[in-house]
């Protein structure tokens, strides 16, 4: 899994012209292994992706992310603008989720078998 955020800014212009300040913005978007798109169809509903979106996903409950929409959309790219505090506490929650969610496709890639651990 590769994860790629692009940081933007962009000066926001009136309508004779003048400046009228800097709109920040926060680009991500992820790229699956075909092992990976593999385990999510296979457990789909085994594993997800929380909605680190702070509930912008459309038509879902914020607190119960549909995990096929959550990862549809990662892969397709989603983009977000706020405030540069915000910004950068949506990309720390960013780079944890997708850390975790890597962790929890290892873990189910090796159910099925036995670990044998020597102590």
């Amino acid at each position: 899994m590769k994860l790629y955020i692009k940081r933007g800014q962009n000066e926001q212009k009136g309508l004779l012209g003048g400046s009228k300040g800097i709109f920040l913005y926060l680009s991500w978007r992820i790229d699956l292994t075909p092992e990976e798109k593999t385990l999510i169809e296979k457990y789909k509903e085994e594993i997800y992706l929380f909605a680190f979106t702070r509930g912008k996903t459309k038509g879902h409950d914020p607190e119960v992310p549909n995990s096929k929409d959550m990862i549809s959309n990662l892969t397709k790219g989603y983009t977000e603008s706020g405030d540069v505090t915000t910004l950068l506490n949506d990309e720390k929650t960013i780079k944890e989720g997708c850390s975790d969610f890597k962790a929890r496709l290892n873990a189910i890639a090796v159910f099925g078998g036995e670990e044998v651990i020597d102590i």
